[in-house]
């Protein structure tokens, strides 16, 4: 295995483990925000977090062309971060909001609201998503 196999693996184990968390803060917050009279910002909210999911990935980005070298393998990893996030994210945020709220989110983890975000996947999607994601974290390997 090469260091820059090793690099793209860590990477990708990063961003699972900074979409699972990204999930807890948000079920939180989403949870009181809902609770809350005044809901300033929540027009926006999602394109915030966009933005931040932006940032955190860009330096694996760079880190990852850093050691390969190839616009092909960070494309192909970009691939994965963009379809995995949802499997992982949306995945554990329907799950603790339905600890939360068993009543607004019967299905827990499998379930799906037609929400505020750009893209909103159903549970098949995030499946297909996933599928796709591994493909393409394979291929940015070799």
């Amino acid at each position: 295995m090469t260091t820059a196999s090793i690099v793209i693996l860590g990477s990708a184990l990063a961003w699972l483990l900074f979409g699972a968390l990204s999930a807890v803060a948000e079920s939180f917050y989403f949870f009181h925000l809902n609770q809350a009279t005044d809901k300033r910002g929540k027009r926006y909210d999602h394109f915030f977090l966009t933005l931040l999911r932006g940032y955190v990935l860009a330096p694996w980005v760079i880190i990852i062309y850093f050691f390969n070298h190839s616009l092909v393998s960070v494309g192909f990893f970009e691939l994965y971060a963009s379809c995995i996030f949802p499997f992982v994210h949306d995945n554990l945020y329907y799950a603790i909001r339905h600890k939360m709220q068993p009543l607004h989110y019967p299905l827990g983890w499998r379930d799906h609201v037609d929400g505020r975000a750009s893209i909103d996947l159903s549970f098949t999607g995030r499946i297909m998503f996933a599928i796709i994601a591994l493909a393409a974290l394979a291929a940015s390997i070799l």
